[in-house]
């Protein structure tokens, strides 16, 4: 569930994900996760500060402030946490078999160039601007019609 975690907040970090979760805004700049709309602007720029200093961190290393941060949150924020866990988990779940769904339908290349965009979300040890970096790299080489493949069966892709 962690490593899931990560990759959700390296797409608010990068916005390279096809299945971001839904998100709110009651400040200007970086989306607010739904577990902390209606939280106090502090806490809000608190976490924001969090997510924008993560790039230099691998999954692991994000895991562990972000949990240690909620850990140092009120009660209520807490709980939400615990609750935005479940829904993105039923959230993933929902998109992975949709993924699942539209990758038997990609061409060879489109395949190919899926499977190296995953590789790089998921490796543990690069870090969320190496992973950025990768897949900001990958994305510009691909021809227009893998791209738009992959974004008629997925959603967006740049």
């Amino acid at each position: 569930m962690i490593k899931k975690m990560k990759i959700l907040l390296i797409v608010l970090l990068i916005s390279t994900s096809c299945f971001a979760l839904p998100v709110v805004r009651n400040l200007p700049g970086p989306p607010v996760p739904p577990f902390l709309e209606g939280a106090p602007d502090k806490v809000i720029a608190s976490f924001h500060n969090l997510i924008s200093n993560a790039h230099d961190l691998n999954d692991k290393q994000i895991d562990q402030a972000v949990e240690e941060w909620v850990e140092n949150q009120p009660d209520d924020i807490q709980s939400r946490w615990v609750e935005f866990q479940e829904e993105r988990l039923r959230h993933q779940e929902a998109s992975a078999a949709a993924h699942k769904a539209a990758y038997e339908k990609f061409s060879p290349a489109a395949r190919e160039a899926d499977r190296k965009l995953a590789e790089i979300a998921t490796h543990d040890e690069l870090t969320a601007s190496e992973k950025y970096t990768r897949i900001e790299k990958i994305l510009r080489s691909l021809p227009t019609n893998i791209k738009s493949s992959i974004s008629l069966r997925l959603g967006s892709v740049r």
